[in-house]
């Protein structure tokens, strides 16, 4: 099988590629590479920026690849109607309530505050607390149990 185009084919090809009329095989093929290469180029390009905003997996690249060889123009639709996925919501920051504070910082949270608070006896505006941590949170260093009548 002959790799030469035939005269008919290399004048048509030449002129739509911009060559002049007389462009040898080696010419045109050079120059129908480049196009070919440009458009895997912009290929890569758009897969790239769909896996970029989370439209498609960064595993089925080259899928797409393949699909953009076959059939460029209807792989690109395709991709640019593709919307994408929603990210989730960044995790909010930590409140001063759900923080945990050391001794050595001086603080304590809402919670803790509530439950000590309670515990001496100052109920007004608060809530009951969770007595699973109040007797953590009313420990002398020792581990005893704080007795705020004694104090």
């Amino acid at each position: 099988m002959s790799r030469e185009l035939s005269p008919e084919l290399a004048k048509r090809l030449a002129e739509q590629l911009g060559l002049p009329p007389d462009a040898d095989n080696a010419t045109i093929t050079a120059a129908v590479q480049e196009l070919v290469d440009k458009r895997d180029e912009a290929a890569a390009r758009q897969i790239d920026q769909a896996v970029a905003i989370g439209a498609i997996s960064a595993t089925h690249r080259q899928v797409w690849l393949n699909s953009f060889k076959a059939d460029y123009d209807g792989t690109k639709a395709a991709l640019a109607a593709i919307k994408p996925r929603p990210q989730p919501a960044p995790a909010p920051a930590p409140t001063r309530a759900a923080t945990r504070h050391s001794p050595d910082d001086g603080g304590m949270t809402d919670q803790e505050a509530n439950n000590a608070l309670w515990a001496l006896g100052i109920r007004a505006g608060l809530t009951p607390p969770d007595t699973s941590r109040t007797r953590y949170l009313l420990a002398n260093e020792d581990g005893t149990p704080f007795d705020s009548k004694s104090a």
